[in-house]
């Protein structure tokens, strides 16, 4: 469990905190947008993000933890389809549907993933194990910033216009969506109180079923 939720989460957090730098840089150098509504581009994520972080507490204890997991990374994967279609007749509404979609996505997998990490140790382990997966998340996303910031650097490099060079950065995140997909596949099965008290009494969790 602390494996897979700590993967799910770290790529999460790589391909959304990455994207989510070149975001406003897109919708200002791209559509000719001002700097102040390419910031408000960004209040859909944040609300989303919130509001499902709440949800999405809930709804571990009814459906269980790889559900609501794999729910969240498909909508930050058709969020990053969305944004890899961005041009630059891109409207202030469509941009901030898409990244709404993405901020839906966080809030169902970053809080499930720290309950189940949470749940799985002794209470004794229970700040080091809050620690760990909080650090590699950090990880995650210093590393997505890093690695988008790299492409499109270098397709700039290429003389390759500004928008062909974000395009790039948002299909990275694509593509480290997907990884993310495949490894909620590991998170198991299962009601939340179920695992929890698995995990406790030292019996393996099934990955399938």
């Amino acid at each position: 469990m602390v494996v897979a939720a700590v993967l799910t989460r770290s790529l999460a957090a790589m391909a959304m905190f990455g994207a989510l730098a070149f975001v406003p840089l897109f919708v200002q150098a791209v559509t000719g947008a001002s700097a102040t509504r390419s910031g408000a581009v960004l209040v859909p994520f944040v609300l989303g993000w919130v509001a499902l972080s709440a949800t999405s507490a809930r709804l571990v204890l009814r459906v269980g933890y790889r559900s609501v997991v794999m729910a969240g990374v498909a909508c930050l994967t058709g969020a990053f389809l969305l944004l890899a279609r961005w041009d630059a007749g891109l409207g202030m509404v469509g941009a901030m549907r898409d990244v709404l979609l993405a901020g839906v996505g966080m809030g169902l997998v970053i809080v499930p993933m720290l309950i189940a990490v949470q749940s799985a140790v002794p209470r004794s382990d229970l700040g080091i194990a809050t620690s760990v997966i909080q650090f590699f998340m950090s990880i995650g996303a210093a590393v997505g910033v890093s690695v988008m910031g790299t492409v499109m650097a270098q397709r700039l490099a290429a003389g390759r216009p500004l928008v062909d060079a974000l395009h790039g950065v948002f299909v990275t995140g694509l593509v480290v969506c997907v990884g993310a997909l495949v490894a909620s596949l590991l998170v198991p099965a299962g009601r939340a109180q179920d695992l929890a008290r698995a995990e406790m009494r030292g019996e393996p969790t099934r990955v399938g079923g």
